[in-house]
């Protein structure tokens, strides 16, 4: 199986990049500046664009089209752009350049898979209600802006067998420090459940999988991952 990941350059780029390697699939990573750390992981490809619709879709069409692509989770923080008195301009500004890229991108490498005949796309979200206690970004108009374009263009190629969903994670351990955890501890508790961070391997090694089943039972739907977190919250 041929696997893209986009926007790779963060702990889980690197862990899914990882898990779909070692077992044997060929993994194209994208990134949109240079990612020191993919230059020591041989056999994987790297692809640095500013704007990989553009870019990657004619290069795929010349060398057969992925059969998996996940759209990693992207570190913007909305709600740190207005921490102490921000300026609501640049949040708008913000999402006026991610947002519709995104849209383009969904779009276009849908369409590639669809010509295709067969593919499956996984979109990540950041689940956020660990973000009252712990520092990580925070981003819910960015994440139902994904989930909308999921359910909406899921309906458009599911009839050309292709699969696209989102995936909602809960903040991760390699998101924060050892430190951080730690002092949010007390916080935490008010989970349903003992609260225990999930780690990038395990995130990637459970994407990896859902992507192998031949025939995927899951289409326009949001799946989560986490431990004690509450059901559609975002």
């Amino acid at each position: 199986m041929r696997v893209l990941i986009l926007d790779a350059d963060s702990h889980l780029g690197s862990a899914l990049a990882s898990s779909f390697f070692e077992v044997g699939h060929e993994v194209v990573l994208h990134t949109r500046s240079e990612y020191p750390a993919f230059s020591t992981m041989s056999g994987v490809e790297h692809v640095v664009t500013s704007d990989p619709a553009e870019k990657l879709v004619d290069w795929f069409d010349s060398r057969k089209a992925p059969q998996c692509i996940v759209f990693n989770l992207k570190a913007k923080d909305e709600f740190g752009v207005l921490r102490d008195d921000g300026d609501m301009e640049e949040l708008i500004t913000q999402l006026s350049e991610d947002l519709p890229g995104f849209l383009r991108e969904l779009q276009a490498f849908a369409l590639l898979l669809a010509r295709a005949g067969e593919g499956v796309i996984w979109v990540l979200v950041q689940e956020e209600s660990a973000a009252y206690y712990v520092p990580v970004p925070i981003s819910s108009i960015v994440s139902k802006a994904r989930i909308a374009a999921v359910k909406s263009i899921a309906k458009e190629v599911a009839r050309f067998e292709v699969k696209v969903n989102a995936i909602s994670l809960q903040a991760y351990r390699e998101q924060l420090s050892d430190g951080e955890w730690k002092s949010a501890r007390d916080g935490l508790k008010a989970f349903a459940l003992k609260f225990k961070p999930i780690n990038a391997n395990e995130i990637a090694d459970t994407i990896c999988r859902l992507s192998e089943v031949p025939s995927l039972p899951i289409v326009g739907m949001v799946l989560s991952l986490g431990v004690g977190m509450p059901e559609f919250n975002i």
